[in-house]
This record gives C-alpha cells, sequence and structure tokens, in this order.
C-alpha cells in the first residue's frame, strides 16, 4: 500500500507522431488513386495516369514542406518530405510494376 491517494495510473500509450499522421494520409491518397488508375486505364493508359498523379503527389508534398518549415511547424514538415521521398519510390516502382 505504498499507493498514494492522489496519485494517477497513467495509461502509457505509445503516441503516434503528426509527421506518420502525415504520411499515412499520402499513402491512403496513393493506394486510392492507384486504384482508381488501375481499373479505369485501358491499354494501359492507366500508367501514365499514375505517374502524372504520383507527380502530382510528390510536387505537393514538397510545396507544403516547404511552406511548413518556413512556418516553422517541424513536425509537420519532416512528414511532408518523407512522404515525397515514399511516394516517389512506391510510385515508380509501381508504375514499373504494375504498367
Amino acid at each position: 500500500m505504498n499507493e498514494l491517494p492522489n496519485e494517477k495510473k497513467e495509461d502509457k500509450k505509445p503516441a503516434i507522431s503528426k509527421s506518420m499522421v502525415v504520411v499515412a494520409v499520402n499513402v491512403i491518397i496513393f493506394i486510392i488513386y492507384t486504384i482508381y488508375s488501375r481499373a479505369s486505364g485501358a491499354n494501359n493508359e492507366g500508367g501514365i495516369v499514375l505517374g502524372l498523379f504520383v507527380i502530382l503527389q510528390v510536387i505537393v508534398n514538397i510545396i507544403a514542406g516547404v511552406a511548413s518549415l518556413i512556418a516553422n511547424s517541424k513536425p509537420y514538415t519532416s512528414g511532408f518530405f518523407l512522404s515525397a521521398v515514399l511516394i516517389l519510390l512506391i510510385g515508380v516502382s509501381t508504375c514499373f510494376t504494375i504498367f
């Protein structure tokens, strides 16, 4: 009985960082438009659409990363730049593999 009455037991749940939330949202967006471009592409034109979406998403992530860097929002900055790199790597390999 060494517990004090005012002492609270805290559940130590792992906190999900803001940068990982940004990365997760970007990967989900990538999965959605990959499925869309694969389902709607006729005669392998879906690969071109997917490539354009990948380039667009990488550019948007780089712009958002620079904007959050200027705004001094460090957790989001690393998330946007990491998302740009991951989407570029996964997107290029998906384009070559699937299409």
